[in-house]
Parts: C-alpha cells; sequence; structure tokens
C-alpha cells in the first residue's frame, strides 16, 4: 500500500483550532509515502507555520503563503496547479481522511485510465463526535453508468457523487492538463459544477470501504450560506460553460444546455416559492 503517486491539498484559513486533525491527515498519509501541499492566501494565523516547523526538512510537505487574499475556489486552485503528482485529493482542515481510504481509491484510477475520480462513504458527525447518520453520503450505492451523457446531466440535480472534496481524482484530464475550478458568482456549488465537468470527461468510480468523516459545525465554510434561487442559475451558467469545451458535437451539447437551464428554473422556482412541492429532475430534451 504505497502512495507516491497521491498528493493530500489542504486549503487552509483561520486554521489553529483545527490543526490536530490537519496533522492526523498529514501523518497519516506521509506514513504510506503520500505528498502534503498546504495553502494559506491571507495569513490570519500561524497555522502554516506550525505546519513547516512540525515538518521541517520533510521532503514530502509543502506550504504555500500568501497574505494577498483570495477566497476557498482561488486556494484550490492554487493547490491544483501546483501539486505535480498523477492523482491528487483535497481535504479540508476540519475533515478526517483516512489514509487506507486513499489508497483503495487511488486503485481504481491507477487501474483504469477512463477512470477520473474515485469516491468512498462519507460518515457524518458533529464538531465534538456525535454522529450524524441521517448524514451520511451515499444512503444507497451508486449504480452502474450505461449513459454517460445522462449521468452528466442528471449529476448536478440528483446529487450523485455528492461534494468534490471526499474524492481522490485525476490530475491532467483536461488535454493532459489540470482542470480548475471555475467560479459561481456566490461561490456557492462551484464544487458540484466542477464535479459535472469531471463527469464529461470520464467515468466515476465507487468503493464502499473507504470512508472519510466529515464534520459539520457553526463557523465553517457552509454553515453560513443562505441558498438563493439565483445560485441556480449561476449553477448552470458554470457547468453550461464546461459542456461548451467538452462536449464534440452540436446537437447533445445543444441537448444538454437546454436541459441545464430547465433544471435550473425549476429549482429556482420551487425557491421562489412557485412550486408547492420539489419539482424533480426532467430529462427533457435529452438525446
Amino acid at each position: 500500500m504505497n502512495l507516491h503517486d497521491v498528493t493530500c491539498l489542504i486549503p487552509l484559513y483561520r486554521s489553529v483550532p483545527q490543526l490536530p486533525r490537519v496533522f492526523e491527515n498529514i501523518d497519516d498519509h506521509i506514513a504510506l509515502g503520500g505528498k502534503v501541499l498546504c495553502s494559506d492566501e491571507h495569513g490570519l494565523d500561524d497555522a502554516p507555520q506550525q505546519i513547516l516547523d512540525r515538518y521541517a526538512g520533510h521532503q514530502n510537505v509543502r506550504v504555500l503563503m500568501s497574505d494577498q487574499g483570495g477566497n476557498w475556489v482561488s486556494n484550490c486552485n492554487r493547490l491544483i496547479s501546483t501539486c505535480d503528482t498523477p492523482f491528487f485529493r483535497i481535504t479540508p482542515h476540519d475533515d478526517t481522511f483516512p489514509a487506507e481510504g486513499t489508497a483503495r481509491l487511488v486503485e481504481s484510477l491507477r487501474r483504469d485510465p477512463d477512470v477520473v475520480l474515485a469516491h468512498g462513504r462519507v460518515l457524518a458527525e458533529t464538531d465534538g463526535g456525535t454522529r450524524l447518520p441521517e448524514r451520511d453520503e451515499p444512503t444507497i450505492w451508486p449504480e452502474t453508468v450505461n449513459d454517460p451523457m445522462r449521468f452528466s446531466a442528471e449529476l448536478f440535480w440528483k446529487g450523485h457523487y455528492n461534494g468534490a472534496f471526499k474524492a481522490v481524482m485525476r490530475r491532467a484530464v483536461d488535454g493532459g492538463a489540470p482542470l480548475l475550478i471555475r467560479p459561481t458568482v456566490s461561490l456557492r456549488h462551484s464544487e458540484r459544477a466542477w464535479i459535472f465537468a469531471y463527469s464529461l470527461l470520464g467515468r466515476f468510480a465507487f468503493d464502499p470501504e473507504a470512508y472519510i468523516r466529515k464534520r459539520y459545525w457553526p463557523g465553517s465554510l457552509t454553515d453560513g450560506w443562505q441558498r438563493e434561487p439565483q445560485d441556480m442559475i449561476e449553477t448552470a451558467d458554470i457547468m453550461a460553460s464546461y459542456a461548451d469545451d467538452f462536449v464534440a458535437d452540436p446537437a447533445v451539447l445543444a441537448a444538454l444546455r437546454f436541459n441545464l437551464y430547465l433544471n435550473a428554473v425549476r429549482r429556482a422556482g420551487r425557491a421562489e416559492g412557485y412550486y408547492t412541492r420539489h419539482p424533480g429532475y426532467d430529462d427533457a430534451q435529452l438525446p
């Protein structure tokens, strides 16, 4: 079991309270030969320096530091751009990613060059360790994909492989270059639109034996998000931009774009109160 070709990408932001978990993830992965790359774009605490001090001289741990500012998307993109291994895993500072699970997932990517993303289970808990089984993902194991375009079209709306920061991912997917995250205006759902793009470029794999422990707590990045109807349209805009780049057939592209915006409008309408029930996913216009 070796992680020589995998890098854990750790975006830092006011991360001192989370350092015990960061250290746990780093120690677990470098013990199997994995690399770790951390990045802080704000410098609002000394978490980056503490990591540097703890792993001084360890060639597999690097820290990027800046006080120029940015956001979680720019920080993740900085990490993806700097990463130099074939595979990576974004590991937020407040979650736990066992290296054994990383090793299981990367095997799918090594074994099959058509696989671009390998995903496991998510075990949810509070910051204090109380389990939240109702928030575990997935509740039903993903089915085999027989129609890749339909899978991509419904991925965001049906919540397939929910979450970007739970997977091991292939780095060179966009003509041999890394695929960066395109931000929505609000930044909400940027990672899900990015996963949609990955679905256009290859297959996804699922291993129920691999898991992470995801923590939900007041003050986390997503805790303060107030989702708005416009978020659906903004996300469709970003997904459509990826489709423009990666879907070659004009007829298929037109159908996919129509379907993305149809479902975005339906979801926005539900948020605005035009539907009394959740509108569900509509596969209209797909070939």
